[in-house]
């Protein structure tokens, strides 16, 4: 046979036949696999962050110290669940612009969208803080819930606290048949004004607040003491708020009014007598005392018809556990507050002459 007739021998390719794309190997198809979910897992949770899955949740505050870092501020809402990742939202604000954040309160949700905070933020603090001392009259809590939201929510927000302090659609456990007031039945301390709360909402949570800090002092509406009902009781803790000033005197305050109050005395109490008048603090003059009105307890037995101030938990506590003890009578005896308290009408004298010996008369 000759050599050209001879079949040919295939020959080896190290390649692929001719048309045929090379098969992957293992490990490329796996690393390929993983990327594709690392790559889909981080597009999911980018748009998460736009738009949570989860949706809104509670609301959460934030308050921004003055001059604190950006970066905290992120930080603080990532921690509070209103972010997914802190790191996330700085990108963002790099491409998108980073809002301007002042120092304040702020409202938000949980799970909410990264645009919706940066807007929140660029915005400005959104939330009035009100803050109530211990003593207030319903009268100047008005002025000051008018005066610390006017900025955030107008004069008309102001002027409705005003109208429902005194019209009666917000009430209070402690309340009377006949006794619309609630002078004396708020709670002191600080209230965040949120966006979207209505007046009678944040009064509602002030008269809340009472009834449960008076719970926990003791005084619930079915408190009875000495045959005096819960809303005297009240009465009762309001002046010894204002007679005592300092926690130290309360309790044997409260003492002498009930002592009072047992021997049918006038409790001659000057913060009645200032109330009475529109007026806080200050001397009580002669003239004063001759003013025939409902507060003046020189002229007449008996409590006042309302309350006189917000009370705090001492004076409460002080008005629902008084000590044991004779005293009828008190007096201020030196500049750091302490008052003196006697028994007899000669004591009263006599620590009235520490008292001027101190240079208070």
């Amino acid at each position: 046979m000759d050599e050209d007739q001879k079949t040919p021998v295939p020959q080896r390719r190290s390649g692929p036949a001719h048309g045929r794309k090379p098969s992957k190997s293992p490990r490329k198809k796996i690393l390929v696999g993983g990327l594709a979910v690392v790559v889909a897992l981080l597009g999911a949770y980018v748009i998460n962050a736009f738009h949570p899955l989860s949706g809104q949740g509670s609301q959460v505050v934030i308050t921004v110290a003055p001059g604190e870092p950006s970066g905290s501020v992120y930080a603080k809402l990532e921690s509070a669940a209103v972010l997914e990742d802190a790191n996330l939202f700085k990108a963002y604000s790099m491409v998108a612009g980073a809002p301007v954040v002042r120092p304040g309160q702020y409202q938000f949700h949980e799970h909410s969208p990264m645009t919706t905070v940066k807007s929140v933020l660029s915005g400005g603090p959104n939330i009035a803080v009100v803050s109530i001392p211990v003593g207030f009259t319903l009268h100047e809590t008005a002025q000051r819930t008018t005066g610390e939201v006017l900025s955030l929510f107008g004069a008309k927000f102001g002027r409705d606290f005003t109208t429902a302090v005194t019209d009666g659609s917000v009430k209070s456990p402690f309340q009377p048949a006949g006794v619309s007031t609630l002078e004396g039945l708020v709670a002191a301390g600080d209230y965040n004004v949120v966006p979207g709360e209505t007046p009678r909402q944040l009064l509602q949570a002030m008269v809340d607040r009472y009834t449960e800090m008076a719970a926990r002092s003791g005084l619930t509406p079915q408190t009875s003491i000495d045959g005096r009902t819960a809303y005297e009781i009240a009465i009762i803790a309001s002046i010894v708020e204002k007679e005592g000033y300092f926690d130290k005197n309360m309790p044997k305050v409260a003492r002498v009014i009930y002592n009072r109050l047992a021997r049918s005395m006038p409790l001659q109490m000057d913060a009645t007598i200032l109330y009475g008048l529109g007026k806080d603090g200050g001397a009580v003059t002669p003239a004063m005392l001759r003013l025939n009105n409902p507060y003046n307890t020189y002229l007449n037995h008996g409590l006042t018809p309302t309350a006189i101030a917000t009370s705090g938990p001492t004076a409460i506590s002080a008005a629902v556990h008084p000590p044991q003890g004779t005293w009828l009578y008190f007096t201020l005896v030196s500049h750091d507050g302490t008052e003196a308290f006697a028994t007899t009408f000669d004591e009263q004298l006599a620590n009235e002459r520490i008292a001027a010996e101190n240079g208070i008369g």
